[in-house]
């Protein structure tokens, strides 16, 4: 019996050292997986941090090439430096700047360091003045009034003087003038003519001026 004790005892001891080593198994796996999550957190965060940092650079990068080449394109146009314009230029006007596009527009229409080429300079008349650029609405209008490099269309010209015309621009006034007082692309308007031509006028644009006076001369118009 005084065996069987001593057996029962060994046995009770080997299943408690048997749960002590499954228990320290148990919490170093546990602690090895925590800290190969914490290793792998730690890895994922200085990569994004990294790819962060790089990204930030080449964004810097990208914004002090776009500058330059703006900054290159208008220097050299108003240098009338027009090979050199057209390379900085090209570059500006496909990062979408509205100025470089205008300026590349006009040196395929005067054929500026580049071959003239009206289908090339309606293009990025067009990408200018889909950005809001007057002038170009108005060159543009002119290209479709003329049939420069595109269809002649009168309506198209009309409402690309008036996108012009509305944000104050003289010559686009004086265009669109032209444009009812002929009838082209509208129905002939001799009073909406006259009206146009006297906001040109306001500007100080000596041909307004003579069309108001000339309008008002040949018609019986209201305010003349």
């Amino acid at each position: 019996q005084e065996q069987q004790r001593i057996e029962e005892q060994k046995e009770r001891l080997a299943k408690l050292e048997a749960e002590r080593k499954a228990e320290a198994q148990r919490k170093e796996k546990e602690r090895l997986a925590k800290f190969e999550a914490e290793r792998k957190a730690e890895a994922q965060r200085q990569e994004k941090e990294r790819l962060a940092k790089l990204e930030a650079e080449r964004k810097a990068e990208a914004q002090r090439k776009e500058k330059e080449s703006i900054a290159k394109c208008k220097q050299y146009y108003d240098a009338d430096n027009y090979t050199e314009a057209s390379d900085w230029c090209h570059i500006a006007a496909a990062q979408g700047d509205a100025d470089a596009q205008y300026n590349l527009g006009g040196m395929y229409y005067d054929g500026l360091g580049v071959t003239q080429d009206y289908q090339q300079s309606l293009q990025w008349y067009r990408k200018a003045a889909g950005q809001g650029h007057a002038t170009a609405q108005n060159i543009l209008g002119l290209q479709y009034q003329y049939g420069l490099g595109v269809t002649q269309d009168y309506q198209q010209a009309v409402q690309w003087f008036r996108k012009a015309a509305a944000q104050g621009d003289a010559g686009a006034q004086n265009n669109l003038g032209a444009m009812y007082a002929n009838g082209l692309g509208v129905t002939q308007d001799y009073q909406q003519a006259l009206d146009l031509y006297r906001k040109a006028a306001a500007q100080g644009d000596s041909y307004a001026k003579y069309m108001v006076n000339d309008l008002c001369a040949e018609h019986s118009l209201p305010g003349c």
